[in-house]
């Protein structure tokens, strides 16, 4: 008789482990959700408080399509897991250059519609 219960014993932290990551952009923010079995976060950056977004596509991220997507904002709420000190990490986007262009025009027109300091 074999042993089915290592395998088992493998694959139940890997599945415990891995995180499924969403993302909306809307008009005034962008929210991220990373969730698995164990539990979630959700990371939400209003458009007004973004200071600089990078693309980032490396030679294997090249070779399967996908890049990553690097939003900072103004306040400076560094994360020293994440790589360049920025906020928000949107992940294995296979449309990440569309995406930037996306999110600045909407911080341009979010901009374009703030009254200024008196």
């Amino acid at each position: 008789m074999r042993s089915y219960f290592f395998p088992l014993f493998v694959l139940l932290p890997v599945s415990l482990a891995y995180k499924w990551e969403y993302y909306w952009i809307t008009n005034k923010r962008i929210v991220v959700r990373k969730g698995g079995l164990i539990g979630h976060s959700i990371q939400i950056v209003p458009l007004e408080r973004i200071s600089d977004i990078i693309v980032s596509i490396n030679w294997l991220e090249k070779l399967l399509g996908i890049g990553i997507l690097l939003v900072q904002s103004l306040v400076g709420q560094y994360a020293p897991y994440v790589p360049f000190g920025t906020e928000l990490r949107l992940l294995g986007l296979t449309n990440s250059e569309e995406v930037h262009q996306l999110i600045f025009d909407l911080v341009k027109k979010e901009e374009g519609g703030r009254k200024p300091p008196i």
